[in-house]
């Protein structure tokens, strides 16, 4: 890192074989994932304290060993996509709204399979004031209170685009400033939400299942809503979920079918089409026909409709006779 200019850049942006280049200069090895290499960064690099801000296509960065022993806290915010942080103690899945703190020497790898955006800064631990149990914290996923993690961001974001006189009077309380909204951030982490990536799915597959339960009603609410909802990948969440050995999204739309077998029982029978178009939107369900086909794959489902097709309704053939119907 100490190869960086040490006034920083603005507005930064390279592709290829410069933004290889860049990231060398940091002593990272780059391997991208898609052609070419994009980045566009901001960065500050005074007396020890260095602050980025940068967005890149997917890329995997091996960090390589330092020429000088490098001490300093550094701590990673993701700002957009989800990265795969690979230390001396394990692989961490982070995502926006957690914080990873780490000494850049334990720092193996960081990854991501989309593009994505962060802030990190690095100081030496000694000049944040008052940080309580610090080691147990470091190289784990941690959640930090969001507000907190909104200020620092804005903070670096409205310090990297304004010009810095390092040698002015206004630079050391500068840099304090942000070191004691660093400190905060940090204070505010529950170490209890770490997430290793060789035991993430209990948790991440605990926070779905709440989630499911209280969404599933809502037609709009699916996979995809589910994994910004944790902030987690699709490939995460599928992962979290073979410990019930299915899919979301089968887990969901079963969750949706009971909630319709016990509101179409307490109707009574018989089951009639306008019944289905009725409960259908309050279960979850998109349409009397998406309803119908999880319920004709549902044992009970297919106990409550299998006389639908011996009775009319308004004068139309029930619902065995009109399978298009919705």
């Amino acid at each position: 890192m100490d190869t960086y200019d040490q006034r920083g850049a603005r507005g930064v942006s390279l592709a290829g074989d410069a933004a290889l280049a860049w990231f060398a200069r940091g002593q990272c090895d780059a391997f991208p994932q898609t052609l070419p290499l994009r980045l566009h960064a901001d960065y500050s690099h005074v007396h020890g304290f260095l602050i980025t801000r940068i967005w890149h296509t997917p890329v995997r960065l091996d960090l390589v060993a330092d020429p000088v022993p490098d001490d300093r806290l550094t701590v990673i915010v993701p700002v957009s996509g989800v990265r795969v942080l690979t230390t001396q103690k394990g692989r961490f899945e982070i995502a926006p709204g957690q914080v990873v703190l780490s000494r850049r020497r334990q720092m193996l790898s960081l990854e991501t399979s989309a593009p994505s955006s962060m802030i990190t800064l690095a100081t030496d631990a000694a000049r944040l004031p008052g940080l309580r149990g610090i080691d147990a914290l470091m190289d784990t996923t941690l959640t930090a209170d969001s507000g907190l993690v909104s200020v620092l961001v804005s903070a670096v974001n409205a310090t990297l685009k304004a010009p810095q006189e390092t040698e002015s009077n206004a630079f050391a309380p500068w840099r304090r400033s942000l070191e004691y909204m660093l400190t905060a951030v940090i204070d505010s982490t529950l170490d209890e939400c770490s997430n290793p990536l060789d035991q993430p799915t209990t948790s991440i597959l605990e926070r779905a299942l709440r989630a499911i339960d209280d969404r599933a009603h809502d037609p709009a609410f699916g996979v995809a809503a589910l994994c910004e909802d944790l902030h987690v990948s699709s490939t995460s969440l599928h992962r979290a979920f073979k410990n019930v050995e299915m899919s979301p999204g089968v887990y969901l739309r079963n969750v949706r079918t009971g909630l319709a077998v016990d509101v179409l029982t307490r109707q009574g029978s018989p089951i009639t089409e306008s019944m289905l178009r009725m409960v259908a939107p309050g279960v979850g369900f998109g349409t009397s026909r998406s309803l119908r086909r999880a319920l004709q794959a549902n044992e009970e489902g297919r106990r409550l409709i299998s006389g639908t097709g011996q009775h009319r309704e308004d004068g139309k053939e029930a619902l065995e006779a009109h399978p298009g119907s919705s």
